[in-house]
């Protein structure tokens, strides 16, 4: 029989896999010959919204579907570009076309809310496969299944309660999971931002947190910190504060490195920034979506160019409060950092020094 479509494309972070998501794979697989599946969020440092890595996922599917369909599906990585998303997009498209050349091809999917534009906006030479969403029949509720609400009722300790509404593998995934340290870690980070959470809720408008962080860079290097407090706890960062009610942006900056390295640069260096650039996307922080939106996280960053014909200064250097440690990597070594970083520090790294 033949099929309506030579390829489908579906796009998802699946974190984790629910029925949801099978039942709009299983749709996939009936209109299309092949379905590519781009796993969204690739090389992302583990946090409570994204728990689980991009192989750790394309294994919960890969146990789901079933044997017999595997050789239907062709899986992609992609990581976030919060600040250059034309990579993003341009990387799908140049993937999806190595794959499937000029066949014809669809996207699927369920525009669910404004985070979900790019089915449409950013793909129209595909045509689009709209599922609806996928509402599970089981239960008194009819509510929609939700990635979200399965992470919540994980971290929560009420894991049984998503029994009905995922894979019965990945639901043995997700039990082993919750037994491992990294989950307990993780547990740790998720109770840190409900704790904050339930302090803000009351305001009306939420809060929008300002902080600001700092890009030093000397022959090849960048200067980073290995945060010890959470959230982040043991990611590396970019030396930041929250800004004081006291200060300007350029003195937040300046204290950031004195407070979080400790370095040694005399401070007409750091007076004339190469540039600044404000950082204001909705999901940087894990203060915004994690549950509900109570509250947001915007942050100025300072790029300082030292002086490349003098040493690295090194001398000195150390973490301070709240800091494990502060090191100076090379260039090469932070772009190989992505699932190291905290927060979005990755994308702003990428977009001074990419």
């Amino acid at each position: 029989m033949k099929k309506e479509y030579d390829y489908i494309v579906y796009i998802g972070r699946f974190q984790p896999v629910h029925d949801g998501h099978l039942t709009t794979l299983n749709l996939a697989l009936e209109k299309a010959s092949k379905v590519i599946v781009v796993i969204g969020s690739a090389n992302a440092a583990p946090t409570p919204k994204n728990p689980w890595t991009a192989n750790e996922r394309k294994d919960m599917i890969i146990q789901s579907v079933g044997r017999d369909r595997l050789e239907d599906i062709i899986f992609m990585f992609v990581e976030d570009r919060r600040y250059k998303e034309f990579k993003w997009i341009e990387y799908i498209q140049s993937g999806v076309t190595s794959i499937a050349g000029k066949s014809k091809i669809a996207l699927i999917g369920h525009e669910k809310d404004s985070t979900s534009y790019y089915l449409k906006a950013n793909f129209p030479m595909w045509d689009f496969v709209e599922t609806g969403p996928y509402i599970k029949e089981k239960g008194a509720s009819g509510k929609v299944v939700s990635s979200t609400k399965i992470r919540e009722l994980m971290f929560t300790g009420h894991l049984g309660y998503t029994k009905s509404n995922i894979p019965l593998p990945v639901y043995d995934i997700l039990e082993n999971y919750v037994q491992t340290v990294e989950f307990s870690d993780l547990r740790d980070e998720y109770d840190f931002i409900i704790t904050e959470e339930k302090i803000y809720e009351p305001l009306p408008h939420g809060i929008t947190f300002m902080t600001v962080d700092s890009v030093v860079v000397q022959s090849g290097h960048v200067l980073l910190v290995q945060r010890d407090t959470l959230p982040g706890k043991g990611l590396w960062a970019l030396p930041g504060v929250h800004l004081q009610s006291n200060e300007t942006l350029h003195q937040a900056s300046i204290r950031a490195l004195v407070k979080e390295t400790n370095l040694d640069v005399p401070s007409k260096v750091l007076s004339t920034p190469k540039a600044i650039k404000e950082f204001d996307h909705p999901d940087r922080s894990l203060r915004a979506r994690l549950t509900k939106d109570f509250a947001r996280t915007v942050t100025m960053a300072y790029y300082y160019e030292l002086d490349s014909s003098r040493p690295l200064p090194i001398k000195g250097l150390k973490g301070g409060e709240g800091i494990k440690k502060a090191w100076w990597f090379t260039f090469a070594e932070a772009r190989k950092m992505r699932s190291k970083l905290f927060e979005d520090h990755a994308d702003i790294l990428d977009y001074f020094i990419g």
